[in-house]
Protein backbone atom coordinates (compact mmCIF):
# COMPACT_ATOMS: atom_id res chain seq x y z
CA UNK A 1 0.00 0.00 0.00
CA UNK A 2 2.94 2.55 0.70
CA UNK A 3 4.51 1.63 -2.13
CA UNK A 4 1.33 2.67 -4.09
CA UNK A 5 1.46 5.72 -1.97
CA UNK A 6 4.92 6.45 -3.35
CA UNK A 7 4.34 6.05 -7.12
CA UNK A 8 0.57 8.17 -6.75
CA UNK A 9 2.96 10.74 -4.67
CA UNK A 10 5.69 10.93 -7.72
CA UNK A 11 2.68 10.69 -10.27
CA UNK A 12 1.30 13.40 -7.76
CA UNK A 13 4.84 15.71 -8.46
CA UNK A 14 4.88 14.93 -12.16
CA UNK A 15 1.18 16.53 -12.63
CA UNK A 16 1.32 19.48 -10.38
CA UNK A 17 4.87 20.57 -12.32
CA UNK A 18 3.30 20.25 -15.40
CA UNK A 19 1.09 22.36 -14.36
CA UNK A 20 3.04 24.92 -13.42
CA UNK A 21 1.94 24.78 -9.65
CA UNK A 22 4.23 26.05 -6.99
CA UNK A 23 6.82 23.87 -5.53
CA UNK A 24 5.52 24.23 -1.97
CA UNK A 25 1.66 23.24 -2.88
CA UNK A 26 3.07 20.37 -4.96
CA UNK A 27 5.45 19.30 -2.36
CA UNK A 28 2.75 19.40 0.52
CA UNK A 29 0.25 17.19 -2.22
CA UNK A 30 3.07 14.17 -2.29
CA UNK A 31 3.80 14.82 0.97
CA UNK A 32 -0.43 14.33 1.89
CA UNK A 33 -0.76 11.54 -0.12
CA UNK A 34 2.11 9.57 1.76
CA UNK A 35 1.25 10.27 5.12
CA UNK A 36 -2.28 8.89 3.74
CA UNK A 37 -0.64 5.55 2.13
CA UNK A 38 0.98 5.15 6.17
CA UNK A 39 -1.93 6.07 8.41
CA UNK A 40 -1.40 2.21 9.48
CA UNK A 41 1.99 2.60 10.85
CA UNK A 42 2.51 5.11 13.44
CA UNK A 43 6.26 5.32 12.71
CA UNK A 44 5.95 7.83 9.56
CA UNK A 45 3.91 10.44 11.26
CA UNK A 46 6.47 10.69 14.17
CA UNK A 47 9.97 10.37 11.08
CA UNK A 48 7.97 13.37 9.59
CA UNK A 49 7.59 15.80 12.91
CA UNK A 50 10.88 14.88 13.90
CA UNK A 51 12.61 15.93 10.45
CA UNK A 52 10.11 18.80 10.50
CA UNK A 53 11.63 20.31 14.06
CA UNK A 54 15.13 18.53 13.83
CA UNK A 55 18.26 21.15 14.19
CA UNK A 56 19.51 20.38 10.72
CA UNK A 57 16.33 21.31 9.43
CA UNK A 58 15.84 24.71 10.89
CA UNK A 59 19.09 25.58 9.81
CA UNK A 60 18.70 24.60 6.44
CA UNK A 61 15.21 26.41 6.31
CA UNK A 62 16.57 29.46 7.95
CA UNK A 63 19.92 29.54 5.08
CA UNK A 64 17.24 29.26 2.08
CA UNK A 65 15.30 31.88 3.58
CA UNK A 66 18.67 34.66 4.04
CA UNK A 67 20.25 33.29 0.91
CA UNK A 68 17.28 34.20 -1.23
CA UNK A 69 16.48 37.87 0.75
CA UNK A 70 20.45 38.62 0.00
CA UNK A 71 19.19 37.73 -3.77
CA UNK A 72 16.54 39.61 -3.60
CA UNK A 73 17.80 42.59 -2.09
CA UNK A 74 20.33 42.86 -4.81
CA UNK A 75 17.92 42.90 -7.29
CA UNK A 76 14.90 45.22 -5.60
CA UNK A 77 17.85 47.96 -4.74
CA UNK A 78 19.53 47.93 -8.05
CA UNK A 79 23.10 46.73 -7.02
CA UNK A 80 23.27 44.21 -9.75
CA UNK A 81 23.41 46.84 -13.28
CA UNK A 82 26.25 48.28 -11.78
CA UNK A 83 27.75 45.09 -10.72
CA UNK A 84 27.78 43.77 -14.14
CA UNK A 85 29.15 47.10 -15.68
CA UNK A 86 31.78 47.26 -13.12
CA UNK A 87 32.73 43.52 -13.55
CA UNK A 88 33.07 44.11 -17.63
CA UNK A 89 34.85 47.31 -17.03
CA UNK A 90 37.58 45.98 -14.08
CA UNK A 91 38.36 43.04 -16.50
CA UNK A 92 38.57 45.30 -19.57
CA UNK A 93 36.48 42.83 -22.00
CA UNK A 94 32.76 42.12 -22.86
CA UNK A 95 33.77 38.82 -23.40
CA UNK A 96 34.94 37.54 -20.10
CA UNK A 97 32.17 39.53 -18.75
CA UNK A 98 29.75 37.71 -20.90
CA UNK A 99 31.25 34.62 -19.46
CA UNK A 100 30.93 35.29 -16.07
CA UNK A 101 27.87 37.93 -15.33
CA UNK A 102 25.22 34.64 -15.78
CA UNK A 103 27.54 32.68 -13.08
CA UNK A 104 27.39 35.54 -10.81
CA UNK A 105 23.39 35.89 -11.18
CA UNK A 106 22.66 32.34 -11.15
CA UNK A 107 24.37 31.70 -7.73
CA UNK A 108 21.47 33.87 -6.46
CA UNK A 109 18.33 31.68 -6.59
CA UNK A 110 16.43 34.34 -7.01
CA UNK A 111 12.79 33.85 -8.68
CA UNK A 112 13.08 35.00 -12.34
CA UNK A 113 16.54 34.89 -11.71
CA UNK A 114 17.24 34.59 -15.55
CA UNK A 115 15.11 37.70 -16.14
CA UNK A 116 17.92 39.79 -14.42
CA UNK A 117 20.88 38.86 -16.00
CA UNK A 118 19.10 38.07 -19.86
CA UNK A 119 19.25 41.63 -20.55
CA UNK A 120 23.18 41.99 -19.43
CA UNK A 121 24.11 39.18 -21.82
CA UNK A 122 21.82 40.45 -24.07
CA UNK A 123 23.43 43.69 -24.41
CA UNK A 124 27.15 41.69 -23.55
CA UNK A 125 26.39 39.57 -26.15
CA UNK A 126 25.54 41.78 -28.96
CA UNK A 127 29.06 43.25 -28.85
CA UNK A 128 30.11 39.63 -29.34
CA UNK A 129 28.12 39.27 -32.31
CA UNK A 130 25.68 36.36 -31.21
CA UNK A 131 22.30 35.35 -32.52
CA UNK A 132 19.65 35.26 -30.09
CA UNK A 133 19.13 31.74 -30.22
CA UNK A 134 23.12 31.38 -28.86
CA UNK A 135 22.81 34.32 -26.22
CA UNK A 136 19.61 32.30 -24.86
CA UNK A 137 21.22 29.13 -24.69
CA UNK A 138 24.79 30.90 -22.95
CA UNK A 139 22.54 32.23 -20.66
CA UNK A 140 21.05 29.23 -19.46
CA UNK A 141 24.40 27.02 -19.23
CA UNK A 142 26.78 30.00 -18.22
CA UNK A 143 24.14 30.78 -15.33
CA UNK A 144 24.30 27.07 -13.70
CA UNK A 145 27.61 25.88 -14.52
CA UNK A 146 28.82 27.17 -11.14
CA UNK A 147 25.93 25.32 -9.29
CA UNK A 148 28.52 22.32 -8.64
CA UNK A 149 31.04 24.32 -6.77
CA UNK A 150 28.93 27.38 -5.26
CA UNK A 151 28.62 26.74 -1.60
CA UNK A 152 25.65 28.61 -1.22
CA UNK A 153 23.34 26.95 -3.63
CA UNK A 154 20.65 25.63 -1.82
CA UNK A 155 20.43 22.08 -3.98
CA UNK A 156 24.02 21.43 -3.17
CA UNK A 157 23.29 22.21 0.57
CA UNK A 158 20.21 19.83 0.73
CA UNK A 159 22.15 17.09 -1.18
CA UNK A 160 25.04 17.92 1.68
CA UNK A 161 22.06 16.81 4.35
CA UNK A 162 20.41 14.36 2.69
CA UNK A 163 23.37 12.45 2.60
CA UNK A 164 25.34 13.17 5.34
CA UNK A 165 28.34 14.88 3.33
CA UNK A 166 29.92 17.67 3.89
CA UNK A 167 29.74 20.43 1.05
CA UNK A 168 32.85 20.83 1.15
CA UNK A 169 33.31 16.79 0.51
CA UNK A 170 31.02 16.73 -2.36
CA UNK A 171 32.36 20.05 -3.63
CA UNK A 172 36.02 18.33 -3.56
CA UNK A 173 34.56 15.67 -5.79
CA UNK A 174 32.59 17.33 -8.62
CA UNK A 175 34.56 20.51 -9.05
CA UNK A 176 36.02 19.54 -12.65
CA UNK A 177 32.10 19.51 -13.75
CA UNK A 178 32.71 23.18 -13.71
CA UNK A 179 35.16 23.72 -15.71
CA UNK A 180 34.28 21.24 -17.73
CA UNK A 181 30.66 23.03 -18.25
CA UNK A 182 32.52 26.71 -18.92
CA UNK A 183 35.00 24.87 -21.33
CA UNK A 184 32.17 23.52 -23.54
CA UNK A 185 30.55 26.88 -23.34
CA UNK A 186 33.45 29.08 -24.53
CA UNK A 187 34.01 26.84 -27.32
CA UNK A 188 30.71 26.76 -28.94
CA UNK A 189 29.76 30.90 -27.16
CA UNK A 190 32.54 32.65 -27.17
CA UNK A 191 34.72 31.98 -30.32
CA UNK A 192 34.85 34.45 -33.20
CA UNK A 193 32.07 36.86 -33.12
CA UNK A 194 32.74 40.74 -33.49
CA UNK A 195 35.59 42.68 -31.75
CA UNK A 196 35.02 44.40 -28.49
CA UNK A 197 34.45 48.02 -28.99
CA UNK A 198 32.77 49.10 -25.54
CA UNK A 199 34.60 52.12 -24.08
CA UNK A 200 35.80 51.83 -19.91
CA UNK A 201 36.18 54.01 -16.97
CA UNK A 202 39.71 54.00 -15.33
CA UNK A 203 40.09 50.92 -14.45
CA UNK A 204 40.77 51.94 -10.36
CA UNK A 205 36.70 53.42 -10.46
CA UNK A 206 36.07 50.55 -12.18
CA UNK A 207 37.18 48.02 -9.78
CA UNK A 208 36.37 50.29 -6.79
CA UNK A 209 32.40 50.07 -7.93
CA UNK A 210 32.42 46.14 -8.42
CA UNK A 211 33.86 45.96 -5.13
CA UNK A 212 31.67 47.80 -3.44
CA UNK A 213 28.40 46.08 -5.52
CA UNK A 214 29.52 42.70 -4.95
CA UNK A 215 30.99 43.46 -1.50
CA UNK A 216 27.48 41.72 0.13
CA UNK A 217 28.31 38.64 -1.80
CA UNK A 218 32.16 38.10 -1.13
CA UNK A 219 31.96 39.07 2.30
CA UNK A 220 29.02 36.13 2.99
CA UNK A 221 31.75 34.28 1.42
CA UNK A 222 34.79 34.81 2.91
CA UNK A 223 32.77 34.52 6.22
CA UNK A 224 31.53 31.27 5.73
CA UNK A 225 34.61 29.36 3.52
CA UNK A 226 37.42 31.74 5.45
CA UNK A 227 36.53 32.47 8.93
CA UNK A 228 34.30 29.05 9.61
CA UNK A 229 30.99 31.05 10.72
CA UNK A 230 28.33 29.27 10.66
CA UNK A 231 26.23 29.87 7.03
CA UNK A 232 22.93 31.72 8.27
CA UNK A 233 25.57 34.38 9.85
CA UNK A 234 27.76 34.34 7.17
CA UNK A 235 24.49 35.53 5.41
CA UNK A 236 22.98 37.89 8.03
CA UNK A 237 26.68 39.83 7.63
CA UNK A 238 26.06 39.90 3.79
CA UNK A 239 22.18 40.77 4.20
CA UNK A 240 23.40 43.82 6.85
CA UNK A 241 26.65 44.60 3.95
CA UNK A 242 24.08 44.79 0.89
CA UNK A 243 21.49 47.18 3.00
CA UNK A 244 24.13 49.51 3.93
CA UNK A 245 25.63 49.68 0.14
CA UNK A 246 21.74 50.43 -0.68
CA UNK A 247 21.16 53.00 1.48
CA UNK A 248 24.48 54.94 0.72
CA UNK A 249 23.54 54.86 -3.06
CA UNK A 250 19.85 55.97 -1.80
CA UNK A 251 18.06 52.89 -2.93
CA UNK A 252 16.84 50.81 -0.18
CA UNK A 253 13.68 51.84 0.98
CA UNK A 254 10.67 49.70 2.59
CA UNK A 255 8.86 48.13 -0.61
CA UNK A 256 12.21 46.74 -1.70
CA UNK A 257 13.03 45.04 1.16
CA UNK A 258 9.35 43.59 1.25
CA UNK A 259 9.74 42.59 -2.43
CA UNK A 260 13.03 40.82 -1.13
CA UNK A 261 11.28 38.41 1.08
CA UNK A 262 10.31 35.15 -0.48
CA UNK A 263 8.55 32.38 1.97
CA UNK A 264 7.81 30.10 -0.54
CA UNK A 265 11.24 28.61 -0.83
CA UNK A 266 12.05 28.50 2.72
CA UNK A 267 8.43 26.95 3.09
CA UNK A 268 9.13 24.67 0.59
CA UNK A 269 12.21 23.45 2.00
CA UNK A 270 11.06 22.23 4.93
CA UNK A 271 8.01 20.55 3.64
CA UNK A 272 10.90 18.49 1.19
CA UNK A 273 12.91 17.33 4.34
CA UNK A 274 9.37 15.87 6.08
CA UNK A 275 8.87 14.29 2.31
CA UNK A 276 12.39 13.00 2.03
CA UNK A 277 12.28 11.62 5.48
CA UNK A 278 8.64 10.18 4.60
CA UNK A 279 10.80 8.49 1.45
CA UNK A 280 13.26 7.21 3.59
CA UNK A 281 10.86 5.12 5.70
CA UNK A 282 8.63 3.99 3.28
CA UNK A 283 9.42 -0.60 3.50
CA UNK A 284 10.84 -1.86 0.75
CA UNK A 285 11.35 1.52 -1.00
CA UNK A 286 15.39 0.35 -2.27
CA UNK A 287 13.55 -3.52 -3.22
CA UNK A 288 11.19 -1.53 -5.65
CA UNK A 289 13.22 0.73 -6.91
CA UNK A 290 15.76 -2.41 -8.00
CA UNK A 291 13.66 -4.92 -9.27
CA UNK A 292 11.95 -2.09 -11.31
CA UNK A 293 15.49 -1.44 -12.61
CA UNK A 294 16.19 -5.11 -14.00
CA UNK A 295 18.18 -5.61 -10.82
CA UNK A 296 20.58 -3.10 -11.64
CA UNK A 297 21.18 -0.35 -9.43
CA UNK A 298 23.10 1.69 -11.82
CA UNK A 299 20.40 1.90 -14.08
CA UNK A 300 18.09 2.69 -11.31
CA UNK A 301 20.44 5.54 -10.39
CA UNK A 302 20.28 6.96 -13.83
CA UNK A 303 16.65 6.40 -14.76
CA UNK A 304 15.40 8.00 -11.39
CA UNK A 305 18.21 10.82 -11.18
CA UNK A 306 17.45 11.74 -14.73
CA UNK A 307 13.58 11.97 -14.51
CA UNK A 308 13.05 13.83 -11.27
CA UNK A 309 15.48 16.34 -12.66
CA UNK A 310 13.85 16.58 -15.87
CA UNK A 311 10.17 16.20 -14.66
CA UNK A 312 9.76 18.66 -12.02
CA UNK A 313 12.31 21.06 -13.30
CA UNK A 314 13.58 21.84 -10.25
CA UNK A 315 16.89 20.65 -8.66
CA UNK A 316 15.56 20.87 -4.90
CA UNK A 317 12.28 18.98 -5.45
CA UNK A 318 14.41 16.70 -7.92
CA UNK A 319 17.26 15.66 -5.30
CA UNK A 320 14.66 15.91 -2.69
CA UNK A 321 13.04 13.05 -4.69
CA UNK A 322 16.24 11.21 -5.89
CA UNK A 323 18.72 11.25 -3.21
CA UNK A 324 16.64 9.29 -0.47
CA UNK A 325 15.14 6.97 -2.87
CA UNK A 326 18.55 6.03 -4.10
CA UNK A 327 21.22 6.29 -1.72
CA UNK A 328 19.98 2.71 -0.19
CA UNK A 329 21.10 1.52 -3.37
CA UNK A 330 24.75 2.45 -3.07
CA UNK A 331 26.37 -1.26 -2.69
CA UNK A 332 27.88 -1.67 0.85
CA UNK A 333 31.41 -0.71 0.84
CA UNK A 334 30.89 1.50 -2.42
CA UNK A 335 32.49 5.42 -2.42
CA UNK A 336 29.38 7.34 -0.95
CA UNK A 337 30.74 10.38 -2.58
CA UNK A 338 30.89 9.63 -6.55
CA UNK A 339 27.24 8.10 -5.82
CA UNK A 340 25.79 11.34 -4.34
CA UNK A 341 27.59 13.24 -7.16
CA UNK A 342 26.32 11.32 -9.75
CA UNK A 343 23.05 11.46 -8.61
CA UNK A 344 23.29 15.11 -8.36
CA UNK A 345 25.13 15.34 -11.97
CA UNK A 346 22.57 13.89 -13.75
CA UNK A 347 19.43 15.29 -11.78
CA UNK A 348 21.01 19.01 -12.40
CA UNK A 349 21.66 18.09 -16.15
CA UNK A 350 18.60 16.41 -16.69
CA UNK A 351 16.83 19.63 -15.18
CA UNK A 352 18.45 21.92 -17.33
CA UNK A 353 16.99 20.89 -20.50
CA UNK A 354 13.60 20.26 -19.13
CA UNK A 355 10.81 22.45 -20.86
CA UNK A 356 9.12 23.14 -17.48
CA UNK A 357 12.56 24.70 -16.44
CA UNK A 358 11.72 28.62 -15.73
CA UNK A 359 15.25 29.54 -16.51
CA UNK A 360 14.50 28.27 -20.27
CA UNK A 361 11.17 29.70 -20.18
CA UNK A 362 11.65 33.02 -19.36
CA UNK A 363 14.87 32.99 -21.68
CA UNK A 364 13.51 31.99 -24.06
CA UNK A 365 10.54 34.90 -24.05
CA UNK A 366 12.97 37.68 -23.63
CA UNK A 367 14.95 36.79 -26.72
CA UNK A 368 12.13 35.68 -28.24
CA UNK A 369 12.97 32.08 -29.68
CA UNK A 370 11.34 28.91 -29.37
CA UNK A 371 12.85 25.77 -27.09
CA UNK A 372 13.50 24.11 -30.55
CA UNK A 373 16.10 26.91 -31.30
CA UNK A 374 17.41 26.94 -27.71
CA UNK A 375 17.81 23.09 -27.67
CA UNK A 376 20.28 23.79 -31.15
CA UNK A 377 22.85 25.36 -28.78
CA UNK A 378 21.52 23.98 -25.32
CA UNK A 379 21.62 19.91 -26.48
CA UNK A 380 25.19 19.49 -27.52
CA UNK A 381 27.17 21.25 -24.44
CA UNK A 382 24.72 19.47 -21.83
CA UNK A 383 25.04 16.08 -23.71
CA UNK A 384 28.69 16.97 -22.99
CA UNK A 385 28.19 17.63 -19.14
CA UNK A 386 26.12 14.33 -18.77
CA UNK A 387 29.52 12.20 -20.39
CA UNK A 388 31.66 14.46 -17.51
CA UNK A 389 29.14 13.47 -15.02
CA UNK A 390 29.20 9.56 -16.14
CA UNK A 391 32.78 9.57 -16.37
CA UNK A 392 33.86 11.27 -13.48
CA UNK A 393 31.84 8.21 -11.76
CA UNK A 394 33.48 5.70 -13.27
CA UNK A 395 36.95 6.73 -12.74
CA UNK A 396 35.94 7.67 -9.17
CA UNK A 397 33.75 4.35 -8.14
CA UNK A 398 34.37 1.29 -9.83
Amino acid sequence: METLGLAAAFAAIIILATLRVRLWITISAATAILLLSSAGRPSAPAAALRAAVAPGTLELVATVALITLLAGLLKNTGLLPPMSRALAGTLRSDRIAFALVPGILGCLPVPGGAGMSAPMVDGLGESLGLSPARKAAANVLLRHAWFFVFPFSPSLILCAHLSGLTVSRIIGHQWPLTPLALLTTALLFLRGGTQEKAEYRPWRQEALDFAVTASPIFVSVGLFLGAGLRLPLALVAGVALACLVARRQGTLTGAAVRASMDWEMPLATEIIMVFAALVRETPGLAATIASASAGSPLCATALVSALSGFLTANPVAGLGIALPALLPLVPSGGELVAYVCLIFGLTFQFYLVSPLHMCLVLTNRYFAVSLGQAYRYLLPPVAINVAGVVALFLLTAL
